[in-house]
């Protein structure tokens, strides 16, 4: 009678996951999900809920679904400016302009650049700015494998957005789970440094640039360390990636020859990326500010608080407005509708799914039924399920959605291994969306106008991103094993 309560319990995220890997996409899984969880919720008295516990869910579903409607929609009407100004493809262009070795180039666009733009910007923009180039100095499976690579700053991508909603729903401070993220994603970079020379040169290039990959990794994940513990969250992907640019440009000497895109200089390219990191940066220098911003309008329940005027959404709306009227660019809210709607939903679905399943008691079923005495296998068993949840959704939001209730509850109530397993949660469902399908659509769809007619190796990436996924998983988890061991 046991294992079909826990297959009751469990069944609202079984039956998403299904969907998903069936080809159906992550709003049908996530939707599935969720009529699962009220069905369960409904009829099986063990997993009811009263009417107070609803409405207590919904208030949470509906401040959490605010804060992330209010990132994506001004980030994609920003996009959507960039775009029409030429403003990332004159990025592209100024960057194909540093003259160095192409491996050079690559770990600096992998490891700097495309970290420091998806920081900023977010919704898989610095592939618009990524895969061009690399198509410039690769072709075929290499090609498309590194540009799958450069996706890898998601938990502090959209300027921390996954990070700062996961906080929300494990309860912890933002800072607290972006320092402990930035611990468990320490050997992450690396590693991606030496995939990358794998994918591009095979053992050649490892032999040859191993140090500059292992030595530009570790710069990354240090700085990232860093400024999640004594700036801020939010900004951490984007000056990471830029030190690391930095620290990159001085190793391998690296000279710039300008050639102007037409119609956009490089310094104007480069304004709305500064004028959105002032305004992120600005309310934390300015003494006073950042309390008064934090006060003037707060939504909260008994488990999530959200202060709409310091969300990075703030900040990215009024960068768009002010990019979009200095050269009179207009964009139809109408058009991007279609875009935004389904992720945004989607996440809504997942998020209403948990809290159904935290109010019902399902996840504390299924918790202590995965929980064991033995905290390296609960370690491993978290970093799996971040893995999955990632690469299902596509989202490191909406993994950390679907399962961050539930590495609550494996973490049976310890603060300090609540900590760790949310930060392996949030890194593991990161890194993985580079792996997950709509990941690899995106990517393929910039890609195609720039391969020629040559097929798209769609299967092959999948199985590439798989072999990842193991890799990085792996990784994440033996670093939760030692910060376990260590804290």
């Amino acid at each position: 009678m046991n294992s079909i309560y826990f297959l009751l319990a469990a069944l609202p995220v079984l039956s998403s996951i299904t969907v998903i890997l069936c080809g159906k996409g992550a709003l049908n899984g996530a939707l599935v999900g969720l009529v699962t969880a009220v069905l369960v919720s409904l009829f099986i008295p063990e997993f009811a809920i009263d009417s107070s516990q609803y409405n207590a869910g919904i208030g949470t579903v509906l401040i959490l679904g605010l804060s992330v409607a209010l990132v994506i929609i001004p980030g994609q009407i920003l996009n959507r400016v960039l775009q029409q100004q030429n403003i990332i493809k004159a990025l592209a262009h100024y960057i194909d302009c540093v003259k160095l070795p192409k491996l050079h180039k690559a770990l600096l666009l992998l490891l700097g650049v495309a970290p420091a733009v998806e920081s900023l910007t977010g919704f898989g923009v610095s592939l618009f700015l990524s895969v061009p180039i690399i198509f410039q100095l690769y072709q075929g499976k290499a090609a498309y494998r590194t540009a799958m690579l450069t996706m890898n700053i998601m938990p502090w991508g959209t300027l921390g957005l996954a990070t700062v909603v996961g906080a929300g729903i494990a309860g912890l401070s933002i800072q607290q789970l972006g320092i402990y993220s930035s611990m468990t994603s320490m050997a992450v970079f690396p590693t991606l440094g030496i995939a990358c020379l794998f994918a591009l040169g095979g053992w050649h290039a490892f032999r040859q640039y191993s140090w500059l990959a292992i030595l530009l990794g570790l710069v990354f994940s240090s700085l990232l360390y860093i400024n999640n513990r004594w700036l801020w969250v939010e900004t951490a992907g984007i000056f990471s990636g830029l030190g690391t640019l930095l620290v990159g440009v001085i190793l391998t000497q690296a000279r710039f020859e300008k050639r102007e895109f037409v119609g956009v200089p490089l310094m104007r390219a480069l304004i709305p990326y500064g004028l959105l990191l002032m305004l992120v940066a600005l309310p934390r220098l300015i003494p006073g500010a950042w309390d008064w911003l934090s006060h003037l309008l707060i939504l909260e329940t008994e488990h999530i608080r959200f202060t709409p005027f310091t969300s990075p959404g703030f900040a990215l709306c009024i960068t768009a407005v002010i990019i979009a009227l200095s050269q009179r660019t207009r964009v139809s809210i109408k058009s991007i509708l279609p875009t935004v709607a389904r992720p945004i939903v989607s996440i809504i679905a997942f998020v209403a799914m948990a809290q159904i399943m935290r109010e019902s008691n399902m996840l504390s079923y299924v918790g202590s039924a995965l929980v064991g005495a033995n905290q390296t296998l609960n370690v491993v068993l978290s970093s799996f399920l971040g893995g999955v949840s990632g690469f299902v959704t596509g989202s490191n939001v909406g993994g950390n959605a679907l399962m961050m209730p539930l590495q609550q509850t494996l973490s049976s109530g310890a603060d300090t291994h609540l900590t760790i397993l949310a930060a392996i949660q949030n890194s593991a469902a990161g890194h993985l969306v580079f792996a997950s399908i709509p990941m690899i659509l995106l990517m393929t769809t910039i890609a195609k106008d720039l391969s020629g007619p040559q097929e798209v190796p769609v299967a092959s990436l999948l199985k590439f991103g798989l072999g990842m996924s193991v890799l990085i998983v792996s990784v994440i988890g033996i670093m939760g094993i030692i910060l376990s061991t260590v804290v």
